[in-house]
């Protein structure tokens, strides 16, 4: 609790949400509800301000300070307070089901009490009742993933038209029983629904769980030659999602798909994929440890020397080894386009790093 006092008035800002003015010469008093910051923070607010504007007596013990018996005008706003608590208590339901910390803070800033409320109403309708008649989603016919955003708080959810409950959470792992398949070419492969999130989604998903997306990659060989490509992108997005969230969680899904792979190259023939996962790894291990094994550096030094006419590998081998000048000479040899892309990967990321 913060509180400011004035000549005539103290004004307490509790739990960085509750804003109460209290007039010292009238004993008048006003109230403010600056922001949510949290649901945990709601469930103690509420229920306070439901004791206060019930006429109850408030001490508070730290400051040996004492609300009497309030008086309000607003007749309305004992019934509001109860059915604001009301909706966070199903909200709470809502976050329970999907595995969300209550603590998990909104975002918002002074003023979007309302804003954020209008976001929440619809939510508990949608999981708790069934009723999807504010759910806004291009191509309502297609099965997908979807976003919720309420604040800063992202909620992932796999939407299905053609069940009662259109939207279940999308870690459920009901979702692990259904056959998800890709298909190239004239073939299909089993394979994770999860491919489909996107760097957001993964960054930011309030209600991600980890260990189902890895049970999900469990059920079948990732690294096929035909799945590579699909596997190798996705490991490379959760890279770059904890770039921007710092969240370790996605660099250990990374590497438990890339740990599927063969660990030893295949011979004297090594390939390119192979050549991709092993720079995967130890930019993953960077990333984690910080640093990388006398081992491990040599790793990527017989690396390099095995692919000089491979100028990709060459810039990627680079920038782990931190040879700055080398790396950014490399870079400048790529094609304009080639750049661009590169600009997109997480190598890209600790290069930028290097040259800073």
């Amino acid at each position: 609790m913060k509180i400011t006092e004035e000549p005539t008035k103290k004004i307490f800002l509790i739990e960085d949400s509750l804003e109460l003015k209290y007039n010292v010469n009238d004993t008048k008093m006003n109230f403010t509800i600056r922001r949510l910051d949290s649901l945990a923070t709601q469930l103690k607010i509420i229920p306070f301000l439901i004791d206060l504007v019930s006429g109850k007596e408030i001490y508070f013990k730290n400051l040996s300070f004492t609300f009497g018996k309030v008086t309000i005008k607003e007749k309305h706003l004992l019934e509001e307070l109860k059915n604001l608590y009301s909706m966070f208590l199903k909200l709470q339901k809502v976050f329970q089901k999907l595995n969300v910390d209550e603590k998990t803070k909104f975002g918002d800033k002074d003023g979007e009490f309302d804003k954020i409320v209008n976001k929440i109403n619809p939510l508990v309708h949608m999981i708790l009742e069934n009723d999807y008649r504010k759910l806004k989603i291009k191509e309502p016919y297609i099965p997908k993933f979807t976003n919720y955003q309420i604040g800063d708080i992202q909620l992932i959810f796999f939407y299905n038209p053609e069940s009662q409950t259109k939207l279940i959470n999308a870690f459920s792992r009901d979702l692990l029983q259904k056959d998800a398949r890709v298909v190239i070419g004239d073939k299909s492969y089993p394979y994770s629904p999860y491919v489909l999130l996107n760097k957001s989604a993964l960054a930011y998903g309030a209600n991600i769980d980890f260990e189902v997306i890895k049970d999900s990659f469990n059920q079948f060989d990732p690294f096929v030659s035909e799945l590579f490509p699909i596997t190798n992108d996705f490991c490379l997005r959760c890279i770059n999602a904890y770039d921007i969230s710092n969240n370790i969680k996605l660099l250990e899904l990374a590497e438990h798909i890339y740990n599927k792979y063969p660990v030893d190259a295949p011979g004297k023939n090594v390939t390119s994929e192979f050549i991709v996962v092993t720079i995967n790894r130890l930019q993953i291990k960077l990333r984690k440890e910080g640093r990388l094994s006398d081992e491990e550096y040599q790793q990527l030094i017989n690396l390099r020397n095995f692919s000089k006419d491979n100028l990709e590998a060459q810039f990627c081998t680079s920038v782990l080894l931190e040879s700055k000048t080398e790396a950014k000479l490399i870079f400048q040899r790529f094609e304009k386009s080639r750049q661009k892309f590169y600009e997109g990967l997480p190598i890209y990321h600790l290069y930028k790093k290097l040259i800073e």
